[in-house]
């Protein structure tokens, strides 16, 4: 049976109406909720009660993140220009590492940040305990396990996509580490 996301797209291309198809990695304001299934989602309370963070594949664990507008601009861009009709683009930012983003958010915050590294299965519990559906679930652990061990088949991929989130918003994309600083007020620990 076709998946949910294609029967969708196939209705969007045979509308008749112009479309462009937006596939983006992680969103990192996503991250503020909690509610998007992808790794790091769950982390902003962990951080703000205990100022600890327990992910799997700590310290191997790569995602491709892209910052929300970064993600807007490439949306401006679809609806604008014409020339995007009837495409799919990849806005995808490049593999960040699990540790490197805790440190950016350690370093925007001001506070030290403790890690916990889990299993798989401590994942699947905490993240099934949190709401998230299991294919999302299973998708974050595959990512997570496919970015460790072939990061540089992913990144080379991430870098071979045509046209470029940069080429599309004609700038650089915005990093993990301005991201954090921009919304540190809203990460930062509750005092006690």
């Amino acid at each position: 049976a076709p998946h949910a996301d294609e029967i969708r797209r196939a209705a969007v291309e045979t509308s008749g109406i112009a479309w462009t198809h937006i596939r983006p990695s992680a969103v990192m304001g996503a991250s503020l909720e909690g509610t998007y299934p992808a790794t790091g989602s769950d982390w902003m309370t962990s951080i703000r009660l205990e100022r600890t963070v327990r992910e799997p594949l700590l310290d191997r664990g790569y995602y491709p993140f892209i910052h929300e507008a970064d993600l807007a601009g490439v949306a401006a861009v679809a609806l604008l220009d014409d020339g995007y009709t009837g495409r799919i683009l990849e806005a995808v930012g490049l593999p960040i590492s699990t540790r490197s983003r805790i440190d950016a958010i350690a370093h925007a915050i001001g506070q030290e940040i403790a890690m916990e590294e889990l299993t798989a299965e401590q994942a699947r519990a905490t993240w099934k305990q949190l709401g998230w559906p299991s294919g999302a679930i299973e998708v974050t652990l595959f990512a997570l396990e496919a970015y460790a061990t072939r990061l540089k088949e992913m990144t080379e991929w991430t870098l071979a996509q045509k046209p470029s989130v940069e080429e599309l918003i004609a700038r650089p994309m915005l990093s993990f580490e301005e991201w954090a600083c921009e919304h540190a007020l809203a990460i930062a620990p509750i005092s006690r």
